[in-house]
């Protein structure tokens, strides 16, 4: 079976940074294998959460 999934992840209490689809494999077993990862959005952060950001590792 394969599960898609859109997520939206956040930073704080609510404020989004972006949309993701993550597509996951379930067999019997239970095994879970993701098979695909696609970034859709970037979303700005409001000015005064903006210090948070990190450069390059």
């Amino acid at each position: 079976m394969q599960i898609t999934l859109d997520v939206t992840p956040t930073v704080g209490p609510h404020i989004s940074v972006g949309k993701d689809r993550i597509t996951f494999e379930v067999s019997a077993g239970p095994t879970v294998r993701m098979i695909n990862y696609e970034h859709l959005e970037t979303h700005e952060l409001p000015e005064n959460w903006k210090d948070i950001i990190r450069g390059p590792l």
